[in-house]
């Protein structure tokens, strides 16, 4: 489904930007969606420890916060 094309479209952007977090926040976001809790927390701390004062940071953080990752 989308969720899934959206997984591997995210992880490849992820991999040629690598400086980029936001492209692992996504792929957490969409992560999430299929119920990879694990995979999606991993990605969204990723993506913060590369851009930790990002737009889309304090979102992440208060979804690792409250345990939706």
């Amino acid at each position: 489904g989308q969720h899934e094309r959206a997984v591997d479209t995210l992880a490849k952007a992820a991999e040629r930007l690598p400086n980029q977090g936001v492209a692992l926040y996504h792929l957490g976001l969409a992560q999430e969606a299929l119920g990879r809790q694990a995979d999606a927390r991993a990605s969204i701390e990723r993506a913060l420890e590369i851009e930790p004062q990002a737009s889309w940071a304090v979102e992440a953080r208060a979804r690792l916060a409250n345990g939706r990752k």
